[in-house]
């Protein structure tokens, strides 16, 4: 049986590749929809939303498509060099050696993105740090690939000094040319249409200390992002409502949206919902109870305020609803919060 999980990634990690976008001509808003973003994605300063995978994917591939192949390699250069690889570099205990390191790191990823598996391997009597990813037929593949090898690179030249030159690389890809164009990839030796991403590692480094030393006052800001994966879900429905939960502020989130986001049949998504006994109204009905809870709870919110908010259009339709599902009204309820 495949695993009911839909994948996830943490949103202040997309957040960073969503910023992206306003670097490219057009409307903002006009992107974050074609990329299948939450409108309030970069407004939003939650820590524990998550969001679909697809739409990281969909970022990739709105960058790759409407920006140069310079303007792109620069972009999320910048992105990976100054934000995204010290963000991991600066959390960081495992200092000992290049692999205990590498290990924490992939710990780390694979907590805000419980997608991302990244190893390290030795073939053909060479030890290779490796990214494995699925759907290499996609048109986001590339450029999504593209950065995998320049963020693992980086963190390598990060770990290690910069000294420390590219040598070997493997990628899933049946072209080269566009990865020669990254930053510290033209003289790499290349490996196309392998079944995993790599590049090749120092092995004189790999048990011998960093020389990168982790910067404690960065990692205070960001430690509420590394935690334990709570992603996983052991019923697909629970996945559902995870993965939709950040759309809600977007108004009533249609079976036909969700099919859209997740990239699946919407009958698909109705028969795995039948197999834990639950409907596509009924997952969306309890993630807008569970949000219209917390939002009674805030007394500076007025009862029309949050019936809009949540999609209804006026409060007389929100009560009944909410008398329905809670046998109370919504006033009653937040008076016994008090």
């Amino acid at each position: 049986m495949a695993n009911p999980d839909i994948p996830l990634v943490h949103s202040e990690e997309v957040k960073l590749f969503a910023t992206l976008l306003k670097q490219l001509d057009g409307d903002l808003h006009t992107l974050l929809e074609s990329a299948r973003m939450p409108q309030d994605i970069l407004s939003n300063h939650s820590l524990d939303a998550f969001v679909p995978e697809s739409a990281l994917k969909s970022v990739f591939q709105i960058l790759g498509e409407q920006a140069s192949q310079d303007k792109f390699s620069l972009l999320t250069w910048t992105l990976c060099h100054d934000i995204y690889v010290p963000r991991f570099a600066n959390q960081i205990t495992q200092t000992q050696s290049l692999r205990a390191a590498l290990t924490e790191v992939a710990e780390l990823l694979h907590s805000v993105s419980d997608n991302v598996k990244l190893t390290i391997e030795s073939h053909g009597g060479k030890i290779w740090l490796v990214r494995e990813k699925e759907y290499v037929d996609k048109d986001w593949f590339r450029y999504a690939e593209m950065f995998s090898a320049m963020f693992m690179n980086e963190l390598i030249k990060k770990l290690v000094g910069h000294q420390c030159q590219l040598r070997e690389v493997g990628v899933q890809d049946l072209e080269s040319e566009p990865f020669r164009q990254l930053p510290g990839f033209k003289h790499a030796q290349f490996y196309t249409g392998r079944s995993v991403t790599a590049i090749s590692l120092p092995s004189d480094r790999l048990d011998k200390p960093i020389n990168f030393i982790p910067n404690r006052e960065q990692f205070l800001s960001h430690k509420e992002i590394f935690k334990p994966n709570q992603t996983s879900c052991n019923q697909f429905s629970a996945a559902l409502a995870k993965a939709l939960t950040p759309y809600l502020s977007m108004g009533k989130v249609s079976i036909q949206f969700a099919a859209e986001l997740l990239d699946m049949n919407a009958r698909t998504i109705q028969r795995r919902l039948a197999n834990d006994k639950t409907t596509y109204r009924e997952v969306i009905e309890r993630l807008v109870l569970n949000q219209t809870l917390e939002l009674l709870a805030d007394n500076d919110l007025s009862i029309t305020h949050i019936a809009l908010k949540t999609g209804y259009s006026d409060s007389a339709h929100f009560t009944r609803a909410f008398k329905r599902m809670m046998n109370t009204t919504p006033k009653a309820y937040r008076q016994s919060l008090i």
